[in-house]
């Protein structure tokens, strides 16, 4: 993980991903315009952050995530990303296929929302969720 001109670079796996500033970040710096009431970008797509190694995974959910933004996380697997997101974030929503990960996440962490989802099949009903609605980033961890 590198600081770079405009973002992060992030080196993992042997993917090299560029983060680029989180849209509060840039509204704070007067270069958007942010809805007051939920510091969303106005107009703005949920930044999407996909990342290939866990401990990149982590450290990256907690620089990009801040106490604005809505996360949903695909592939939530025992929830401990998830617990980050919900220390910094202003909500999440937990995603996995396993019942069992899911079983034992609702178990240890009573205090957040994990939910069923095999995104490859359900793409659409997590798009027409509120929560989609509502969200400011998505991660995604890829290994």
């Amino acid at each position: 993980l590198g600081q770079r001109p405009g973002g992060l670079e992030l080196d993992a796996g042997g993917f090299l991903w560029t983060l680029l500033p989180a849209p509060a970040a840039a509204a704070q710096a007067g270069l958007l315009e942010e809805d007051p009431d939920t510091g969303h970008e106005l107009g703005s797509a949920p930044r999407i952050l996909v990342v290939s190694d866990t401990d990149s995974y982590r450290r990256c959910a907690s620089i990009e995530v801040g106490e604005k933004d809505h996360a949903l996380e695909v592939g939530s697997c025992l929830g401990h990303c998830t617990v980050i997101l919900q220390k910094r974030a202003a909500s999440v929503v937990g995603y996995d296929v396993s019942q069992a990960y899911l079983a034992s996440c609702r178990e240890r962490l009573p205090n957040i929302r994990f939910e069923f989802l095999d995104l490859f099949e359900e793409a659409a009903r997590l798009a027409a969720s509120p929560e989609a609605a509502l969200c400011s980033v998505a991660l995604l961890d890829i290994e």
